[in-house]
């Protein structure tokens, strides 16, 4: 095997970790994210910010309350036992419910005036989770018209 298979087997096994635990992974390079370029930013607007999110994580928890809802009322098709076989919906499972605990605390944490850090942070999780969950809604449906 040459360098360039190594590297390449390599890459094929992290991108199947990252698929794997894509819903900490994402929320992780968020948090990254936040921290290393938002962090200063808002600092000043601390605040004010954590009080305005209380609609928005509210609304996100919704549309992931929906989401959840339309997959669970999927028929039970070969498309959806395949997908259920391989693993798939367990991603989207998790992703929607570590995105709604998240959303959900960060609204609490909003509208009671606790902790600000708490509630930016939870905040982020779950707009990450939003965000794979909007892929995950993109994938469902190339694929459901793929195999029709």
């Amino acid at each position: 095997m040459t360098l360039f298979d190594n590297l390449w087997n390599d890459f094929v096994r992290l991108k199947k970790k990252i698929i794997k635990y894509s819903y900490v992974f994402y929320p992780t390079l968020g948090l990254i994210f936040y921290f290393s370029l938002l962090k200063n930013l808002i600092a000043s607007n601390e605040s004010k910010i954590s009080n305005e999110i209380a609609p928005i994580a509210g609304t996100l928890a919704g549309f992931l309350f929906t989401f959840l809802g339309i997959i669970i009322a999927l028929p039970s098709t070969e498309f959806t036992k395949i997908l259920k076989k391989i693993g798939y919906m367990n991603y989207i499972y998790r992703t929607l419910l570590i995105g709604v605990i998240s959303l959900v605390i960060s609204m609490l944490f909003s509208i009671f005036r606790l902790s600000s850090n708490i509630t930016i942070i939870t905040f982020v999780i779950g707009i990450s989770e939003t965000f794979l969950s909007i892929y995950y809604v993109y994938n469902i449906s190339v694929l459901t018209m793929k195999s029709v």
